[in-house]
């Protein structure tokens, strides 16, 4: 089992904007600090990378992309997901059962990690979608609808926003509230 983070195109799309950019959104820079320190994850049929290039067309982010994979940075996993998990997520749970949206989920189940960065309301609840836009958002936060709470409870993978995953995959060190010895 293998060992990285899925991060959803449209995260990476941000992170490739960055790239251009004087300033850096917090997707950007946790891409960063994933890509040094846990190393990111795709599909051997390269779904997730054709995904990444779509939404990051520059040549800029194609040669950061193919030095991280030589690098080890980006690692290919198989991915699997069993049956009767992708039956209820797209069956019960609205989960799309067209487009790249599984893939991550499978590979994100192929690693030790089990975590996906993503924004995508199909990956907390997409039943959600013509819902207001404090709504999509307060689910997003939560983290305990449909989707989102299946992957946990069933299959131990996290679903969280660029800002969860800079506490989850991140924490702050303790903070030692004895004085040191004189």
């Amino acid at each position: 089992m293998s060992d990285g983070v899925a991060v959803d195109a449209h995260i990476m799309s941000r992170f490739g904007q960055d790239m251009l950019a004087a300033d850096q959104s917090l997707s950007g820079l946790l891409v960063e600090r994933l890509v040094a320190s846990q190393g990111l994850v795709i599909d051997y049929g390269r779904k997730i990378e054709h995904e990444w290039f779509t939404q990051c067309t520059h040549q800029l982010f194609r040669e950061w992309y193919i030095q991280n994979l030589k690098l080890g940075n980006i690692r290919m996993v198989k991915g699997s997901i069993p049956d009767e998990h992708k039956r209820a997520l797209q069956t019960r749970l609205g989960f799309p059962k067209h487009g790249y949206d599984i893939v991550y989920v499978k590979v994100a189940n192929d690693t030790q990690k089990k975590y996906i960065v993503t924004e995508d309301l199909d990956f907390f609840d997409p039943k959600h979608k013509e819902s207001s836009h404090a709504t999509r958002e307060k689910i997003k936060e939560q983290r305990n609808c449909a989707v989102c709470a299946y992957l946990k409870k069933r299959m131990n993978i996290t679903v969280g926003t660029p800002a969860h995953a800079s506490v989850d995959l991140f924490p702050k060190p303790p903070v030692c509230d004895t004085e040191p010895a004189k």
